[in-house]
């Protein structure tokens, strides 16, 4: 490989054989995308209709720029789930939680020092999980939830959900997350009412 720095397909090219699951009618694919040139755009689709979202809006216009940013984190991984004709339809994807990077800094400041303590020390972020509303109903999130915390040597996991997407909030609370802070604003989008959860794994029990 060239010098220069890797990209969101060389990330996820290097990844474990995807897991076929049948659903139904319906068979996807779970797994890493060894063309996340073409993914991005279908991942914008799904993120656009999964928030409601319309396409030439400014969070998913952005939202290009920070997936590149985001595949470079340390600890990065993510999962897709790709229909019978090889499109992205959902997909998660988070990485290791370090200080002084945006969101953790915001989501630090409501927390008490002891929360701070025990949510923050050795942390995975959930950045996103999103599945397009034409392939909702059929479990996706809940297997793509499962599939990216499968094996992470953190201790804890964090995300922040908004409060419009109650059937986000009821998989991860049917996943065990608890309720940090039920009203979370981020000065972004201060009329946005967002939830913060967290979630103990096996290396913090």
């Amino acid at each position: 490989m060239s010098g220069r720095p890797p990209t969101l397909r060389h990330i996820l090219v290097s990844a474990l054989a995807a897991l076929v699951v049948g659903l139904g009618a319906v068979s996807l694919v779970f797994g890493f995308s060894p063309n996340f040139g073409v993914r991005a755009l279908q991942a914008l689709a799904v993120f656009a209709g999964a928030l409601g979202f319309p396409r030439r809006h400014g969070r998913v216009t952005s939202f290009a720029g920070t997936i590149g940013r985001h595949a470079l984190y340390g600890g990065f991984r993510a999962f897709g789930a790709f229909g019978p004709d090889n499109h992205l339809v959902g997909f998660s994807y988070g990485y290791t939680s370090v200080p002084g990077r945006w969101w953790r800094e915001t989501i630090a400041g409501p927390l008490s020092v002891a929360q701070r303590a025990s949510w923050l020390t050795d942390a995975f972020e959930l950045a996103e999980l999103h599945v397009h509303p034409s392939a909702q109903g059929l479990r996706l999130g809940s297997q793509l939830h499962d599939l990216i915390m499968h094996g992470l040597p953190h201790q804890t996991a964090l995300l922040s959900v908004m409060h419009r997407n109650a059937r986000a909030r009821q998989l991860y609370a049917s996943r065990g997350w608890q309720m940090l802070i039920m009203d979370m604003r981020f000065p972004t989008e201060p009329g946005t009412p967002f939830s913060l959860m967290g979630l103990v794994l096996a290396n913090g029990r």
